[in-house]
């Protein structure tokens, strides 16, 4: 009699982590059952366009990783080296706190105007002309312009002045006026 209550127990036991199992498996996948959809996985997000065929691609890729189903739910992004040159159509992600956007040709960051939740903005080595666009961003802690020797210096110094946080400004704009 104990033997068959130890079985049964057992058997419960592996039922349990066999549904648990096949449960978490199918976290991916539609799950069916007679024909009729009892689960349905959220779609990733693909309601943008980004004209940059670069950004397009890394802000893709990056849905894909961080398995994103709506735009607020893109809070950060890494396209550093990425050969982008236009930031167009990116103003779609409002909820963005980080972007790292290192070593690209950007020469115009207008289109960063309105991502207002913006708190990490890394543009080391491009080809920005004009940090008035950032101006506007209040919630900036952390921005690197450095290796941006075209940028002009009024602007630089200005979001230098108003972040509360650290603004490394290109070497130009550092030397004394």
């Amino acid at each position: 009699m104990v033997h068959s209550n130890s079985l049964a127990h057992t058997f419960r036991i592996w039922m349990i982590l066999m549904t648990a199992t096949a449960l978490t498996a199918c976290t991916g996948y539609a799950v069916s059952i007679n024909d009729n959809p009892v689960y349905n996985p959220p779609t990733l997000f693909t309601d943008f366009r980004l004209p940059d065929a670069a950004l397009h691609d890394c802000v893709q890729q990056t849905i894909e990783d961080q398995q994103v189903t709506e735009a607020t739910q893109l809070t950060q992004l890494n396209c550093s080296s990425a050969g982008i040159e236009s930031l167009a159509g990116l103003s779609t992600f409002t909820a963005l706190r980080a972007i790292s956007l290192n070593d690209n040709p950007l020469e115009d960051v207008a289109e960063l105007r309105t991502l207002s939740r913006l708190e990490v903005l890394l543009l080391e080595n491009n080809q920005i002309r004009s940090a008035e666009p950032l101006l506007s961003l209040l919630r900036l802690k952390e921005v690197d312009l450095r290796g941006n020797t075209a940028l002009e210096c009024r602007d630089a110094r200005q979001l230098a002045d108003n972040a509360e946080g650290k603004v490394r400004l290109p070497e130009h704009c550092t030397e004394a006026s």
